[in-house]
């Protein structure tokens, strides 16, 4: 995995497409966007694989949750 800082992409032209989210489990902030969500990482790079279920709005994430 490499991070890649956003302003690179802004500055190179490029665009970014996430294909998943990782560490879903951890979020402050529901994002309801139809991509996998992990707890941690999937299996292939060396994680749990186990996914989080799909919120069914994007914003703040519950305080009880």
């Amino acid at each position: 995995m490499t991070v890649v800082y956003a302003e690179i992409y802004k500055q190179s032209g490029s665009s970014f497409e996430p294909q998943l989210r990782i560490f879903y489990g951890r979020r402050s902030l529901d994002v309801a966007d139809g991509l996998p969500k992990f707890m941690d990482l999937p299996t292939d790079l060396g994680g749990s694989g186990q996914s989080v279920e799909e919120p069914a709005t994007t914003g703040m994430r519950p305080p009880d949750s």
